[in-house]
């Protein structure tokens, strides 16, 4: 397993287990880097990569969220009419 994706599995464990709140910005990298043990390089990999699975939200020139409740995206709606 890579760098990337074992501090992207430990950020995830400190999500689901409440230790990263919901909807509170994540430590800055450099403490993200020194509590993982890991890069600041390898940090901003796995914060990407929770990005895309909907566990962290990225703001423009702000702090990257934890994010709160998950939406669940539907493929059963065709159109916006529906």
């Amino acid at each position: 397993m890579l760098a990337r994706d074992l501090a992207a599995e430990q950020l995830r464990r400190r999500i689901e287990s409440g230790e990263l709140k919901a909807d509170r910005a994540l430590p800055s990298e450099r403490e993200l880097a020194e509590m993982l043990g890991v890069s600041r390089m390898t940090v901003r990999v796995a914060i990407e990569q929770l990005a895309n699975e909907g566990l962290l939200v990225r703001r423009p020139n702000r702090r990257t969220l934890v994010a709160g409740d998950k939406i669940s995206r539907s493929a059963s709606f065709m159109s916006f009419s529906e």
